[in-house]
């Protein structure tokens, strides 16, 4: 696995987890 490849896969991951945390806090505020 090339740099490249490797620092758009960690990229895609901090993505998916800061998109679950922050629909987890919604909603934890929401219901």
């Amino acid at each position: 696995m090339n740099s490249l490849s490797f620092s758009h896969f960690l990229y895609l991951e901090v993505e998916i987890l800061k998109s679950e945390f922050i629909n987890g806090k919604y909603y934890n505020k929401t219901y």
